[in-house]
């Protein structure tokens, strides 16, 4: 069977009227492609056929019944004679110009109107501009002046059309370029920008660990010098306790009771309010020492310091003033007042129970109260009253408690 379309005819099998289809088309100055399954003996007459009228051809062998490796064929063979259509087109054109130098222009005109399709078809600018500059040649020598002045027009427009592809071609080519170049700038900027803003990270980061290692540090030292200052205050603090307190007992020792007693005789000498001292030793204490021992007797100076402290008002204050004699102050107190405060004490050591030494008997203590009198505010003094009163105690009889002589 044998089919034209177009300026290509196909020929498929062995048909009789493949020679009059190879014909046609060369006929209508196409070409001719010949598919044949089998017998080929009429395939190559018909590519004898072809050559003897002067048109091109080619062969494809490939298996009709692979309808894939048909369409690849037939694909690759379309390529191929669309170029082979415009070889033989340019030839045509050239053959016109050729015979147009010979004066045979009549000749030309019917090469001149085979070609204007496949010429006008082709994507080749400068084949149609090649091709209007023969048809207006061609035209003028047939004295067809209308007609040669509008292939002129055409080669112009053409002409035209084909100078401004040259320019977008060499613009694009030109503007490819430039960007080509600008992007490798731009690259090679952007990645000197990388390069320095990593650098500056790292930098930033670098300066922000020794910030945090300076900060750490400072931090550090700042607790620590809190931490020392803390520590030296505290040790100051127990330094102090210890200068002003009894370590055996742990009440004021004799230098606190002296500096304290001065202070607050003072305060109460200003505001002419009363004030009074309140001296006080153990009877009998050196028998303690000597029957049971000194270990014995520091617990019972424990018991009995304990014992006052328990009794004393707020505001009252206990002290040891040395060996087993121990001072009360006793601010804002009258003479009633300081015999109920030295009599309470008194009582609350004779209850003791002695428990510092296996048959061990109670002890008691004596006292002596002295006052402070206008125009006197010397502690001093008042001490000594208080121990002479103290005496007093002891000679009538120890466990009893003497008021000083105003």
């Amino acid at each position: 069977m044998a089919g034209v379309t177009g300026r290509v005819a196909l020929v498929t099998g062995a048909s009789q009227g493949i020679g009059r289809a190879c014909a046609l088309a060369l006929a209508e100055g196409g070409a001719t492609l010949a598919l044949a399954a089998r017998n080929e003996e009429k395939l190559a007459q018909v590519f004898a056929e072809i050559q003897a009228r002067g048109g091109q051809a080619a062969a494809f062998r490939m298996d009709v019944s692979n309808e894939n490796e048909v369409k690849t064929g037939v694909k690759a063979a379309l390529e191929r004679f669309g170029k082979i259509e415009v070889l033989v087109n340019n030839a045509g054109i050239t053959r016109d110009n050729l015979l147009l130098r010979l004066k045979r222009s009549g000749e030309a005109l019917p090469l001149i109107e085979r070609a204007r399709p496949v010429a006008l078809k082709a994507n080749d600018l400068q084949l149609q501009v090649h091709f209007h500059q023969v048809a207006a040649d061609v035209m003028a020598a047939l004295g067809r002046y209308p007609q040669a002045f509008e292939e002129s027009e055409r080669e112009r427009q053409v002409q035209q059309r084909r100078t401004d592809q040259l320019v977008t071609q060499q613009l694009a080519a030109q503007r490819g370029r430039l960007e080509s170049g600008l992007l490798t700038r731009e690259n090679s900027l952007l990645r000197s920008e990388a390069d320095a803003s990593q650098r500056a990270l790292q930098q930033a980061n670098r300066a922000a660990r020794l910030r945090s290692v300076a900060i750490g540090l400072a931090v550090l030292f700042i607790l620590c010098g809190a931490y020392a200052l803390w520590h030296q205050r505290e040790l100051l603090k127990r330094i102090s306790r210890m200068a002003e307190t009894d370590p055996l007992t742990g009440v004021p020792n004799r230098r606190q009771v002296i500096e304290m007693g001065q202070r607050l005789m003072m305060r109460c000498y200003q505001d002419s309010r009363p004030y009074a001292m309140l001296l006080l030793d153990l009877d009998g204490f050196k028998q303690i020492n000597d029957r049971h021992g000194h270990t014995a007797g520091d617990k019972a100076l424990c018991s009995v310091a304990q014992a006052l402290r328990r009794n004393l008002r707020p505001g009252d204050h206990l002290g040891r003033y040395g060996g087993e004699e121990f001072a009360v102050i006793l601010p804002d107190t009258d003479t009633d007042e300081a015999g109920r405060v030295a009599e309470r004490l008194r009582a609350a050591v004779a209850g003791l129970e002695p428990d510092w030494a296996s048959g061990a008997a109670r002890v008691t203590l004596s006292g002596g109260i002295a006052f402070a009198t206008p125009g006197r505010s010397d502690f001093s003094q008042l001490m000594v009253r208080a121990d002479q009163a103290l005496y007093r105690a002891k000679n009538a009889g120890r466990n009893r408690i003497e008021m000083a002589a105003a």
